[in-house]
């Protein structure tokens, strides 16, 4: 696998694909916790898959010694502008690579993962399947039953550790009962472990994106 820096859609990202190149593979957009860096999540690619276009966006502030994606109190107000540029970072990149809605997956730790949660639930046309991990449901969604609606049979995975005392894995539980009281595909992984992105949630996530995305194989070129 072949990793480089590069800017797309006014982000700055890391692109790892196959060394046989990206096009046409399944596209895996993850977004790491705050204070991380896309860095920190280069060693889960191998479990989630090799033969994927891993996009690793940076959080646009800085926290501690690595990136942020919101400021916890102003959550709310800055969500829906990050998910739209996320959104618009996921169109740029699937008329790039000429990948569809349905081979395209979101997933993301902690702060990511509510931000990913957005993103899938959000996007305008349904997306393969959303992952979150040690994540929740922003208010805002979790109030908007007409945004629900629109999301039902939408595949999601929610993983939390079970002594999760960042994000209590309640916030899960309670995601699940949300979306699938509103017709959204949702799966509950609860696993022995923190608030972490260990090797359980990583597995789990594979077999997640191996039913929703299908082949995980490059299709082959004309």
């Amino acid at each position: 696998m072949r990793t480089r820096t590069v800017t797309a859609a006014g982000w700055e990202l890391l692109l790892a694909e196959p060394d046989y190149g990206g096009l046409g593979c399944p596209l895996l957009v993850g977004l790491h916790g705050r204070g991380s860096h896309p860095e920190r999540l280069l060693p889960f690619l191998g479990t989630l898959g090799g033969d994927i276009v891993h996009v690793l966006p940076k959080g646009p502030l800085a926290h501690l010694e690595g990136r942020g994606w919101y400021t916890p109190e102003t959550r709310e107000q800055e969500l829906p502008a990050l998910r739209e540029g996320l959104l618009e970072l996921i169109a740029s990149l699937q008329a790039r690579l000429g990948v569809p809605p349905e081979r395209t997956a979101v997933w993301g730790f902690s702060q990511g993962a509510v931000l990913a949660l957005d993103v899938g639930l959000w996007s305008p046309t349904p997306l393969a399947g959303t992952a979150s991990i040690c994540g929740r449901l922003s208010p805002a969604t979790v109030a908007d039953p007409a945004r629900l609606k629109k999301a039902a049979r939408r595949r999601v995975l929610l993983v939390h550790g079970v002594e999760d005392t960042v994000i209590p894995p309640s916030c899960s539980r309670e995601a699940h009962a949300t979306l699938a009281s509103a017709g959204v595909e949702a799966q509950l992984s609860e696993v022995p472990g923190g608030h972490e992105l260990g090797r359980l949630a990583t597995v789990a996530m594979r077999a997640f994106l191996g039913a929703t995305l299908g082949s995980l194989r490059a299709p082959p070129q004309a």
